[in-house]
């Protein structure tokens, strides 16, 4: 080899060499950076969800007892909230815990503590206004798009494909008793049932939480009550309801499940009886014929109201 190809092999090696050299401080100096966290919101006007609570301290001070009621953000930063008492008189939002929006100005300052200290806090929203968030509630059950029931086979047992429900649907199919297990199947009021309220008598279809209701106290008497809870159950299409009918002309269309007010159910009514007053005419049963049955729980000591002018009990309570 001579002189020319030795310089040439030195100049590829240097080359070479402080190539590596090159990326090996750009890697070391990538490896040294701290990274940077996200930081709070910029100063200015903004609006963070979070929950109220009693504001974290920081520093040499003592950490006493009391609260200063703040905000942690959903971003995990705490947050002084200036100016609250002026939206807050009824100190309706100081209770920690609760879900609230905020909005107003952000500013980068310290928040003092006693005896020296100060909050930890991102910083101060002069607040502008404060709203509570009210969680989303969990979905209702889905009942079943098409439930279906059957009658028993001669021998008692239910056909293939059906599971034995009891009285009064018999043989139902195995998604319509899952639905069963957390909703009432099928013990309600025929639709176009009219419940007696302060203001006039009202489909029971029409009716919805908070709505008002006559209803009956631990005394037996007349009282107004609110509707706590109100149900609309999908009944098969070969559900039987009972048409009931008292001596002095009232009746009323319900499933044979339903509950009395003397602990009994509607099926347990027989002709002679005495039910609200008045001796039980019939009790026949009819196929319903529409798509849904409903019930609704009233406040109260019993959860009675009346259904086309008979008292008679939830199937919620």
């Amino acid at each position: 080899m001579n002189h020319k190809g030795i310089i040439n092999i030195l100049l590829i090696v240097i080359i070479v060499a402080l190539a590596g050299f090159g990326v090996y401080v750009v890697w070391n100096q990538q490896m040294q950076e701290p990274s940077v966290p996200p930081g709070p919101p910029v100063v200015g006007p903004v609006t963070v969800t979070g929950d109220i609570t009693c504001l974290p301290k920081i520093g040499p001070g003592p950490h006493t007892e009391e609260c200063a009621i703040g905000l942690r953000g959903t971003d995990g930063g705490h947050y002084g909230l200036k100016n609250l008492l002026r939206y807050d008189p009824d100190y309706k939002f100081s209770a920690t815990g609760l879900r609230v929006k905020v909005s107003g100005v952000l500013s980068r300052e310290e928040m003092p503590a006693p005896a020296g200290g100060k909050y930890d806090v991102v910083g101060i929203i002069d607040v502008t206004s404060i709203k509570e968030v009210t969680p989303t509630p969990a979905p209702s059950p889905t009942p079943p798009s098409e439930p279906s029931s059957t009658r028993y086979r001669e021998d008692g047992t239910c056909p293939l494909g059906y599971v034995d429900y009891g009285v009064p649907l018999q043989c139902v199919t195995p998604e319509y008793m899952e639905y069963c297990k957390t909703n009432p199947c099928p013990i309600c009021l025929a639709e176009n049932t009219m419940i007696d309220t302060p203001s006039g008598a009202v489909q029971v279809q029409q009716l919805q939480r908070g709505a008002m209701v006559w209803t009956v106290n631990g005394l037996g008497e007349r009282i107004p009550g609110i509707v706590l809870e109100m149900k609309r159950t999908l009944v098969p299409s070969t559900h039987q309801i009972v048409h009931l009918i008292l001596g002095d002309g009232r009746e009323l269309l319900v499933s044979p499940g339903h509950p009395t007010v003397d602990g009994r159910t509607i099926s347990n009514l027989v002709s002679g009886d005495v039910y609200d007053g008045a001796s039980v005419v019939s009790t026949q049963r009819v196929i319903y014929g529409e798509k849904a049955t409903y019930d609704i729980l009233p406040s109260g000591d019993t959860g009675f109201y009346w259904a086309d002018g008979i008292l008679i009990g939830s199937t919620l309570r």
